[in-house]
């Protein structure tokens, strides 16, 4: 009896992990967009998601990016958030998912970043790639900044 309740509460357990695990993710991704048309739309608020980025890459990182513009981008099948300046780029990887009236919703994952100033014109550099970020073709350095908080609220 004693091995039977100890499986049980393993079950449980693992369980609850599972559960924390999935709920943690869902809360880092924001919906910013969706599909239309073949094309991504940015619907979440520009000037807000710029604001925050800059106070909170700042607050993260010591990046004083003064970035501009805001918008997603399609490289090799993958979408990117990706945040301009006259120096500084932004990037974070985007997901898309189909709703229940089959829109594809565009998430972004909020707590990871890479961001450059050393390959900022570079279209596929310094981009969220799994786990790191993607080098510079110049070999220009490009910095990831991982939070615990979302970076774009």
């Amino acid at each position: 009896m004693d091995e039977a309740n100890l499986i049980i509460k393993n079950i449980i357990l693992i369980f609850c992990i599972v559960t924390f695990c999935s709920c943690a993710k869902l809360e880092a991704q924001k919906q910013i967009g969706n599909i239309e048309n073949s094309s991504a739309k940015l619907t979440a608020d520009k000037s807000l998601l710029i604001k925050n980025l800059k106070k909170n890459l700042s607050k993260a990182s010591g990046i004083v990016g003064d970035f501009t513009d805001v918008n997603i981008i399609k490289i090799e099948e993958k979408y990117y958030l990706v945040f301009k300046g006259p120096t500084y780029k932004s990037t974070f990887a985007v997901s898309a998912k189909k709703d229940a009236s089959n829109v594809t919703l565009l998430y972004v994952e909020t707590t990871v970043t890479c961001t450059t100033s050393d390959c900022a014109s570079e279209q596929n550099g310094c981009c969220p790639d799994g786990y790191a970020c993607s080098p510079c073709a110049n070999k220009g350095k490009c910095t990831k900044t991982v939070t615990d908080d979302s970076l774009l609220d």
